[in-house]
C-alpha cells in the first residue's frame, strides 16, 4: 500500500467524511489496503456484497439479514461501531430512495459517530442527492519498481 494512499484515507477519515467512492477493478487490492488501514486505524472494518451481505472482515458469519442493500445500511445506521464499511458492487442499488435516504441519514450523524461509507466498483455513479456528501478516491499505481516484481513473480508462477 503506498504511503500516499495511507495519507489520503486518514485526511478523509479525520475530515470525517461519510461517503467514499472508489472506482477500481482491483478489489481485492483495495478490500486488503482498507483491511491494513482500518486496524492501523483502530477501526473495524466490516464488508458487504450481495451474496454474502454484511460481514466483519475475515470473518466468514454474516450480520443476521443483511444481504439486501438498504437492510445492512439501516443495521449500519443503528451501529454505534466507529467502523469502515466497505460496500462491493452497491452500484446498481444507489438509484433506489430508501438507499440514498439511509445513506444520507448515515452521512448526518457522521459528527456523533463517524463512520466511513465507501462503494467499490467498476464504474459508479452517484445521485446528485448524495454528491455533497460524497468524495472520490483512487488508489495509486504500482510504481516501476513494484510492476517488475509483479512480474518476476508472475514468471515464477508461470513456470510452475
Amino acid at each position: 500500500m503506498a504511503m500516499n494512499d495511507i495519507k489520503e484515507l486518514e485526511s478523509l477519515l479525520s475530515a470525517r467524511m461519510p461517503v467514499v467512492i472508489v472506482e477500481s477493478h482491483e478489489e481485492q487490492k483495495v478490500t486488503s489496503m482498507l483491511d491494513r488501514f482500518s486496524t492501523l486505524n483502530e477501526r473495524t472494518f466490516f464488508t458487504w456484497n450481495v451474496t454474502q451481505g454484511l460481514r466483519r472482515a475475515n470473518s466468514v458469519e454474516s450480520v443476521y439479514n443483511t444481504k439486501e442493500l438498504p437492510d445492512a445500511l439501516r443495521h449500519v445506521e443503528l451501529s454505534p461501531a466507529n467502523a469502515i464499511y466497505l460496500f462491493l458492487d452497491a452500484h446498481p442499488y444507489l438509484a433506489d430512495p430508501a438507499v440514498i435516504r439511509t445513506i444520507k441519514n448515515i452521512a448526518q450523524k457522521a459528527e456523533v459517530v463517524p463512520r466511513m461509507l465507501m462503494f467499490l466498483s467498476h464504474q459508479i455513479e452517484i445521485p446528485k442527492e448524495l454528491s455533497r456528501l460524497a468524495t472520490s478516491f483512487r488508489p495509486s499505481l504500482p510504481d516501476p519498481k513494484r510492476i517488475q516484481e509483479i512480474l518476476r513473480e508472475e514468471a515464477v508462477r508461470h513456470r510452475e
